[in-house]
């Protein structure tokens, strides 16, 4: 796993080198951790980042321990918040992951490893 680096100035969120890729982002809310692995399919705006996506899977691991873990898929646009980092995944990383999703859905925050995203950089 490699992290995308992006600025203000330089948005490589933004370009089109982004297209085919595999990609990691972590989000968080008031009741959970969300995990989204991607694939893009097209950058279809600039300001905010949108892209077209043709696989997402996400991984919710909520903050309430009496709660389960679980997973979605979903089509949807993904639409980049400001403060999102993103990171770049091998193909086998990226399925790896996907792997790791459905092995944890319905277990409990406890019973869910500590690194829920596989990544093969041994960096």
């Amino acid at each position: 796993m490699k992290r995308i680096y992006s600025s203000p100035k330089d948005n490589q969120y933004a370009n089109k080198n982004m297209e085919g890729k595999y990609v990691y982002m972590k989000r968080s809310n008031k009741e959970m951790d969300i995990h989204y692995i991607f694939n893009i399919k097209n950058v279809i705006s600039v300001d905010p980042v949108e892209y077209e996506v043709e696989r997402q899977y996400y991984f919710c691991i909520p903050f309430d321990k009496d709660r389960k873990c679980f997973y979605y898929d979903s089509k949807q646009n993904v639409k980049l918040d400001y403060n999102d980092v993103l990171y770049e995944l091998s193909y086998d990383e990226w399925i790896d992951t996907f792997r790791s999703f459905i092995t944890n859905e319905n277990k409990s925050v406890n019973e869910i490893p500590s690194k829920i995203i596989k990544d093969r950089d041994t960096n």
